[in-house]
């Protein structure tokens, strides 16, 4: 197709990874919500999660299917986008969303679990972009790949040096891949969520609570005084800024790694 050409996608149908809960689970929601049809994916300790997922997605008029696997693994990437062609025809976005962190100093934390947390935030990435690329390529008719940063992408924080570090990863990938991919239509981006209130920050509070021997006041009330808008996210809040991503209306960025943070930080 000529470049042209490409301003009149429409996707179709997504899959959305790391979906069982929290901001994943948001935004394969959304999608339903918007009209796709969405492959799930999470880990198999949260099938059930997911079967329930599938049946809330269904109840908005699109088709859902779960897959479950670790998408650390290249072939776990490719069985899902097959799953994606095989029941709904095409793949037209990719919302890697899998991920995870910890609260640890840096001179405290051994490189195994660096490169843990590398594999399951970075490397599952580089795979899940690769095999969409790839896919969308073959259709001739664009798409959309959009990752999890972070904010942290952006700005170093203290305890949270490997998730930095793995995080800035997916910010440079992201915009190397938007450069090649762009000539296929193909958009790619990022969102770089400030605290958003899911099961993991919510561990992570706890966890920075203890490190640094605070009280009274919650890690909830305390991020919230950080942004401008005075509160912590919602997965709704993450949702809504990758469905204008998979959108027609994005058709004209690419390669950005978006704030989604309530005023915390400024590009």
């Amino acid at each position: 197709m000529a470049p042209s050409d490409y301003k009149n996608f429409k996707a179709k149908n997504a899959v959305v990874t790391g979906a069982a809960d929290g901001i994943g689970r948001g935004v394969a929601l959304r999608l339903a919500a918007d009209g796709l049809n969405v492959v799930v994916n999470d880990l198999p300790s949260k099938q059930q999660q997911l079967d329930s997922l599938v049946k809330e997605i269904q109840g908005k008029g699109v088709k859902g299917v779960a897959y479950v696997g670790d998408v650390t693994d290249k072939a776990v990437n490719e069985a899902i986008v097959a799953t994606c062609v095989e029941k709904f025809g095409s793949l037209d976005v990719m919302v890697c969303n899998a991920g995870t962190a910890f609260i640890k100093s840096i001179a405290d934390t051994p490189y195994e679990e660096v490169e843990s947390l590398i594999n399951i935030n970075f490397k599952s990435m580089w795979h899940g972009y690769n095999t969409a690329a790839k896919q969308m390529i073959k259709q001739d008719k664009g798409g959309r790949i959009i990752g999890a940063a972070s904010s942290v992408a952006k700005k170093g924080y203290p305890m949270m040096g490997a998730y930095s570090s793995s995080k800035f990863c997916v910010r440079g990938l992201t915009q190397s891949a938007s450069q090649e991919w762009g000539q296929f239509g193909i958009t790619v981006n990022s969102y770089c969520p400030g605290v958003i209130w899911t099961p993991l920050i919510q561990s992570l509070g706890n966890d920075l609570q203890s490190v640094l021997g605070q009280s009274g006041e919650s890690p909830k009330e305390m991020w919230a005084k950080a942004c401008a808008l005075k509160r912590v996210g919602e997965p709704e809040d993450i949702a809504g800024v990758v469905s204008w991503f998979a959108s027609k209306d994005s058709g004209y960025v690419t390669g950005q790694n978006i704030n989604v943070d309530g005023g915390g930080l400024f590009d």
